[in-house]
């Protein structure tokens, strides 16, 4: 073993150079045992081009080396896997409003596919303004999503002024939407809605209104701006309620320990959206359901449900 030679310990290696404009970079301007550059710099009649074209190779290398760190530093980001749920990034987003006191809340392109409960928080946002504490016009953006229906949760917000919902998957509006008394602006587009509820048209500051596009109803061949899409006959149970809800409130107040409990759990259930259209009776289901089209604040032959307590009342309302 001792009589080994030591080169027998290592194998002959044969490395390729992935960069020989990073050798040429450091050699010597003028070293005799370079031959090629002696001779280019012999051959060059201005030995300034000499000088101009190693410049050159170093500028050229370092703008390669600058692309290089930013696309790497682009793909790093791109791909950096994130523990972030849905649920993390609304919480996030709902934190920083209620702590900082701003009126933008962005929960887009964070794939929601609900609206979380959560949201109602953001009824007691405050601002600062001219050293003034008011209540937030709030900003809600949630456009992007995958959202199919609306947590009624959302009609809490007295404060909202501003609603995007485009680019989701919504096949309904929900008739509470009318509860948002102060909302403005609503972007609905991009959904996939066939008609819009009457009770949209009974916010009185709404200025905005992003319809389109939709898979809206189309109007009739004929011209017919109306269309009955449900009719039916209300039960004793409806007929019951509607004729108690139309009574003073405390006569329903003296009386509870004498109504049934399905009754005052319907009472307890109506929202004050629930009414019709041209009477004002609540109810708790329609008798009939009508699609009419017509323009709403700038989108033209738009279907529009209403809701009637009965056949007549859909019959006598005038637009």
């Amino acid at each position: 073993m001792l009589g080994i030679q030591q080169d027998n310990f290592c194998d002959e290696v044969e490395w390729l150079d992935t960069d020989a404009s990073e050798d040429e970079d450091y050699l010597p301007l003028m070293n005799d045992s370079q031959d090629a550059s002696k001779q280019f710099f012999l051959k060059t009649s201005n030995p300034q081009d000499f000088l101009d074209d190693v410049s050159d190779r170093k500028r050229n290398r370092m703008n390669s080396l600058s692309w290089d760190i930013n696309s790497r530093d682009l793909f790093r980001r791109k791909f950096t896997i994130t523990t972030e749920t849905p649920s993390d990034k609304v919480r996030k987003a709902i934190d920083k409003t209620i702590d900082d006191g701003i009126e933008r809340v962005d929960i887009s392109h964070v794939e929601l596919t609900e609206i979380p409960d959560e949201i109602e928080e953001l009824q007691y946002v405050t601002v600062v303004h001219h050293d003034i504490v008011k209540t937030a016009a709030l900003q809600i953006f949630m456009y992007g999503n995958y959202i199919e229906t609306i947590n009624l949760r959302l009609f809490r917000l007295k404060n909202l002024s501003v609603l995007s919902l485009r680019n989701n998957r919504l096949t309904t509006i929900p008739p509470e939407i009318a509860l948002l008394e102060n909302l403005v602006e609503l972007s609905l587009g991009n959904n996939q809605l066939k008609s819009i509820p009457a009770e949209l048209l009974r916010l009185k500051k709404l200025e905005l209104l992003s319809l389109l596009p939709n898979p809206f109803l189309l109007l009739p061949t004929d011209n017919s701006h109306r269309l009955v899409c449900k009719q039916s006959k209300p039960t004793l149970v409806e007929i019951s309620t509607r004729s108690l809800l139309a009574q003073p409130d405390d006569l329903i107040k003296d009386n509870q320990c004498i109504l049934p409990t399905e009754l005052l759990t319907k009472f307890q259930s109506i929202p004050k959206t629930n009414h019709c259209e041209h009477c004002k009776l609540l109810f708790h289901i329609p008798d009939i359901e009508q699609v009419i089209w017509r323009s709403v604040l700038g989108n033209h032959h738009i279907p529009v449900l209403y809701r009637f307590c009965s056949i007549q009342c859909s019959h006598k309302l005038v637009l």
